[in-house]
């Protein structure tokens, strides 16, 4: 995905997305990040993202029991562009 240089959004960061660290699975346990929300038109949306998917890993950084500091850290570190590993949302 690449980040969109008129985006000036902290929260976004230029990728279009907001992402909540540091969300408890009840199922396994485990902490994981989410997309909160997308920016319409914005890469993220563009990409596909919805609010509610998971996402794995940030530019081969997993996120999987990462505390929503250590989320936001990884991604700041990114450069223009930044590869996602994601779990959609399963709506049954």
């Amino acid at each position: 995905m690449h980040r969109d240089e008129n985006d000036r959004n902290v929260r976004t960061r230029g990728f279009g997305l907001c992402v909540m660290g540091g969300k408890l699975d009840e199922i396994d346990g485990k902490l994981y990040a989410f997309v909160s929300w997308t920016v319409q038109g914005g890469p993220a949306e563009k990409m596909g993202l919805k609010p509610g998917d998971k996402i794995l890993e940030w530019d081969g950084k997993s996120l999987v029991n990462c505390s929503c500091e250590q989320v936001a850290a990884i991604i700041d570190c990114s450069t223009q562009t930044a590869e996602l590993i994601i779990e959609p949302l399963n709506i049954e």
